[in-house]
Parts: structure tokens; C-alpha cells; sequence
């Protein structure tokens, strides 16, 4: 991409985009023509799919203009660029979950399509409630992933959720046994010794202590905190 002016790394980006709008939208109308003209009519699965088109294309869009702002490129960027670049990629997130999100849909419409037996029905529209209150939940979770009033603000990092660590929480399982001492890298370090049949808890402790060091397994039953 030197022809463009564009470093390494902004040309692979847009290439990526490039190269997966055209795939998703060339698959798209491929079956936009099988159901017009083959095996139609145009259904539920159709209009989720192609939601799903436009959000992917969209996302696509997004990544190129954080590139033309300077993203991933080799010079300096002003504080506001910086700001303006954070903000698409935190507004990038929605259409990326929602073209995840109706994809499943699709085929949660394809497969009732197929099919008229009630147990089947029940099972596929249990599927796609699923679905809708994981995408609902999703797009929750990127609004207040950091600090507001300023979401997209990624530093300091103890401002913002941990989305992984905190989906990984499991209350039922803290039940833990009184802190012992492990020798780590030659120091002697605090650590919280889990039940002997549930494994170490993660998340929970950066919600609660987000200035601690990240803390890591040591053996089978202890973590450095």
C-alpha cells in the first residue's frame, strides 16, 4: 500500500475490510437471487440476513475511516484525532455484535422456516430468545463498558469493565478457604487458596481492586492477588 501513502498496517486493515464487504454482500445477493427466482418467497430469514449484510459492511466502513484519521499509522496524532479515532472504534461495536446477533437470527428463522413440528418450533424460538437478550445484553455492556460520560476513554484501564473476567464470575462457586503464603519469583506473595473442587474465580477481583497487579495462577489452587 506504499502507492496509497498508507504504512503496513493500515493497508492490511483496509484490505480486510475491502476484501470482506465484497464477500458478504456478493453472498447476500447470491441468495437474494435464489429466493426471487428459485425458491422463494423473500422471508424472515432474508430481512435478518440482510440486517446482518449492511451491519458487517458498516463495521467494514467504520475501520476504514479510522485509518483515513491516521489509525495504525506511523505518524503522531493530535489529542483530538486520538479522541475522534477512540470514538468510532466504541461506536464500531454496536454494528459489530448486531451483524453477529442477526446472523444467528437468520438461521433461527431459516431452520422454523423448515419446519412445522411444535417441539421444534419451541426449541428454534427458545434459541433465538436467547439470542435477543444476548445481543440486548451486548450492547449494554459496550455503553457502560468505561466511565461515563466518556465510554470510548479506554485509560486508565481501572475505569472501565472487564467484560471477559466479569462474564466468567461465578457467585456459587466463592467459596473460598483462608489466604496462605506461595513463594513467586523468589517473594512472598498473598494469595487466596480456592475450594478444593471449584477452580480459581477471575474477574472478581479486578472489579473490586482494579489497582492491584494482574494476578496470575501460581499452582493448581493459588493466585497471586
Amino acid at each position: 500500500m506504499a502507492a496509497f501513502g498508507l504504512d503496513a498496517g493500515q493497508g492490511s486493515i483496509i484490505l480486510c475490510a475491502v476484501t470482506g464487504s465484497i464477500w458478504v454482500l456478493l453472498v447476500f445477493l447470491i441468495r437474494l437471487f435464489l429466493r426471487l427466482k428459485v425458491n422463494g418467497p423473500f422471508g424472515r430469514d432474508d430481512w435478518a440476513c440482510g440486517a446482518s449484510t449492511l451491519a458487517g459492511i458498516l463495521y467494514s466502513f467504520l475501520a476504514i475511516a479510522q485509518v483515513g484519521l491516521g489509525f495504525a499509522g506511523p505518524h503522531h496524532l493530535t489529542p483530538h484525532r486520538q479522541n475522534t479515532i477512540l470514538i468510532i472504534g466504541w461506536v464500531a461495536q454496536f454494528p459489530f455484535i448486531f451483524a453477529s446477533g442477526m446472523s444467528k437470527v437468520s438461521a433461527c428463522f431459516l431452520v422454523a422456516r423448515m419446519t412445522e413440528t411444535k417441539e421444534h418450533l419451541a426449541v428454534i424460538y427458545g434459541v433465538l430468545s436467547s439470542v435477543v437478550m444476548w445481543l440486548t445484553a451486548g450492547c449494554i455492556l459496550i455503553v457502560v463498558q468505561c466511565e461515563m460520560p466518556t465510554p470510548w476513554v479506554l485509560d486508565p484501564a481501572n475505569t472501565c469493565i472487564n467484560r471477559v473476567s466479569a462474564t466468567c464470575d461465578i457467585p456459587s462457586q466463592a467459596q473460598l478457604t483462608p489466604c496462605k503464603v506461595c513463594p513467586v519469583d523468589g517473594h512472598r506473595d498473598r494469595v487466596v487458596r480456592s475450594g478444593a473442587s471449584n477452580p480459581p474465580l477471575r474477574g472478581l477481583h479486578d472489579l473490586e481492586h482494579p489497582n492491584d497487579a494482574k494476578y496470575q495462577d501460581q499452582s493448581g489452587d493459588c493466585l497471586r492477588v
